[in-house]
């Protein structure tokens, strides 16, 4: 079995899954009202420049500015600049750019966290086999492209096409493509430029130039491949779309496009919704018993390899590398399906044996390298930490379909409730004097319970001490951090 596409397009959410053998190894979530704009071009105003941080901050119709960074401004455009005598290599940012001043940029990374958009103005479009980069020059070919002969042959066929005229990047799906193929695309892209720029010299600032597809569309476009077998779709809104692109740009898989029954739930029925369930749990079980433990965190993400019940099998040494190399091949499938990027770090079970160290990063990199996101290693430090950095430009699957705990705010844990009633005892001694007779104390109903079973009778010896009335009521909607001291007039 190769590689199945399923397309999911309910209730304002696409999502796309990718499988193999069965197993979920991709998901792809997008909100009809909260779609990414990674791609997208718009004809910005630059609100501030900061020559300290070498960047400047553009206003590109959302809520909140975009951030440019000095390496990713391009000024030998007239489009984007009303001035093209500068020398980017010389200049400074203050001489570069202005405040008003009108910019032409693409979102290269999503905003994530606190961090707004990352906007930068070397234009790239996409198409099935190219990446085609207006304000660059030269032909690159994607590393994963490995024969020597078929690099040599694409560079050649690229030059011969654009006469060099205009940066262009070649992309994996191209290997073995004909010519008159790669000849439509670069038609295709370089119309699509010239669209872009006739509408930027027309539209206001702060306004978009143009979007990228949906969701399913962008997926399809770029991870369709010869191993995919079938693409599912549950819409024939959905299907229609998806068979236009196919039959532009990679005929040949037009044959696997179905549209499922109008009963059929796509990611029901192909033990979809619970392996995404799992997917966003911290703790992943590996065959061996040993386990997994995935947290992240504004920062970065960190993973702590565990034997758990496999210890003891086998002598330790043994038994530790097994584990450990189990979870080299297992840790860049879950980055890959929880769409995790960024920093990494990974706490292996120390090794003492050198040569365990080298293999079990070997497997690591091997792991990483048959994936499409591009990841750098580390050596083992000298805490036996590995690092990795890998490319992240969207949020990652926990981020796009949780939210944050109403209870413990993201934290991941909450206060007893020994320590709310310490708190609340806390908060009635500060405010003793606003306090007339009496005051009502507010809580969850475990907390109140707990302080109506206090054996030290802290409360009552508080209400002693103070002069004052101490009542206590429990309130069904009160979180188990949440509580109110209130003054009780009679």
């Amino acid at each position: 079995m190769g590689e199945e596409i399923y397309v999911n397009v309910r209730e304002g959410v696409s999502r796309v899954a990718v499988t193999e053998q069965g197993l979920l190894r991709e998901i792809y979530t997008e909100r009809t009202n909260h779609r990414s704009t990674l791609g997208n071009i718009y004809k910005g105003k630059v609100t501030r420049v900061l020559p300290a941080i070498d960047g400047a901050f553009v206003d590109i119709g959302n809520e909140k500015d975009a951030f440019i960074q000095f390496k990713d401004v391009m000024p030998r455009s007239s489009v984007l600049f009303e001035r093209t005598d500068l020398d980017h290599r010389s200049v400074s940012m203050r001489k570069l750019l202005h405040e008003g001043q009108k910019l032409l940029v693409q979102v290269a990374k999503d905003p994530s966290n606190n961090k707004t958009h990352r906007v930068t103005a070397n234009i790239s479009l996409v198409s099935r086999h190219l990446v085609y980069r207006p304000y660059s020059d030269g032909i690159a070919i994607s590393e994963r492209i490995k024969d020597p002969k078929e690099r040599l042959r694409l560079k050649e066929v690229l030059f011969l096409i654009t006469k060099n005229r205009g940066g262009f990047i070649v992309r994996t799906a191209a290997e073995n493509i004909d010519t008159s193929i790669l000849s439509r695309d670069i038609q295709l892209l370089r119309n699509r430029w010239l669209k872009i720029l006739d509408k930027s010299k027309l539209a206001v600032s702060a306004s978009t130039i143009y979007k990228e597809p949906s969701l399913p569309l962008r997926v399809i476009r770029d991870i369709v491949s010869v191993r995919t077998s079938r693409i599912l779709v549950d819409t024939k809104e959905i299907k229609d779309a998806c068979s236009k692109l196919l039959a532009e740009s990679i005929p040949s898989k037009l044959p696997v496009l179905e549209l499922s029954s109008s009963e059929d739930l796509v990611f029901d029925n192909h033990d979809l919704e619970d392996q995404i369930n799992l997917a966003i749990e911290e703790r992943v079980i590996l065959r061996s018993g040993g386990y997994l433990v995935i947290e992240q965190t504004e920062a970065m993400t960190t993973i702590d390899v565990n034997t758990g019940r496999s210890g003891g099998q086998k002598e330790a040494k043994e038994t530790i590398f097994a584990t450990n190399s189990e979870a080299a091949v297992s840790i860049p499938w879950q980055l890959r399906l929880r769409n995790i990027g960024g920093i990494i770090v990974i706490d292996f079970i120390d090794m003492e044996d050198e040569e365990h160290k080298r293999r079990v990063l070997q497997t690591l990199e091997e792991a990483a390298h048959s994936y499409r996101v591009k990841s750098n290693f580390s050596n083992f430090s000298d805490l036996g930490l590995v690092q990795l950095v890998r490319k992240r430009d969207s949020e990652s699957l926990v981020k796009t379909v949780c939210e944050p705990c109403e209870c413990c705010r993201g934290r991941g844990f909450v206060k007893t409730a020994e320590t709310i009633c310490l708190e609340i005892a806390n908060e009635i001694h500060r405010r003793a004097e606003r306090y007339k007779k009496a005051c009502l104390v507010k809580a969850s109903e475990l907390v109140v319970n707990r302080l109506l079973k206090d054996k030290s009778n802290s409360i009552v010896r508080l209400s002693k001490a103070l002069g004052l009335e101490i009542r206590l009521q429990a309130e069904l909607g009160y979180q188990q951090e949440e509580f109110d001291v209130i003054e009780v007039s009679n």
